[in-house]
């Protein structure tokens, strides 16, 4: 007999940058107890209208056995970076398109804090806007 059957779950979150080149979106998912969260895919899209602009993503699991100062909160447990490309895609108001869209194999145990940090290279620049979207599904453990 099998067990139950896997729960697909998906987060998207929207963040948009003001003057900052950092926007933390915190603890987004806690794996709740009895469960284990397998990522199987990271996407993201972004959007800027200043030239040059690099974004990446930080995904983070944070367990509850990790003793972290509150300052390096985004490194501890497991750190997953995503490089976003540029798409090589303009727009007539001179915004450019960065992307990635990456198959992973993440997993985090009950109780995992997911958090999810976006970063670009420009403190000044205009607002930005970016996705992020997790893709996977949840399963039992015994």
């Amino acid at each position: 007999m099998m067990g139950a059957p896997a729960q697909p779950m998906q987060v998207k979150l929207v963040p948009i940058f003001g003057g900052s080149g950092f926007e933390s979106l915190g603890k987004i998912f806690t794996v709740p107890k009895g469960k284990r969260l397998v990522i199987e895919n990271v996407a993201a899209f972004g959007q800027s209208r200043t030239p040059g602009q690099h974004f990446f993503v930080l995904i983070s699991l944070h367990t509850a056995k990790d003793v972290v100062p509150p300052d390096a909160q985004a490194l501890a447990g497991g750190a997953y970076p995503f490089v976003l490309t540029d798409a090589g895609i303009e727009r007539g108001d001179g915004s450019r398109f960065l992307v990635v869209n990456q198959t992973v194999r993440l997993y985090a145990d009950p109780e995992t804090e997911i958090q999810v940090n976006l970063f670009r290279d420009d403190l000044t620049g205009s607002e930005d806007y970016a996705q992020v979207t997790l893709t996977g599904y949840l399963v039992d453990v015994p």
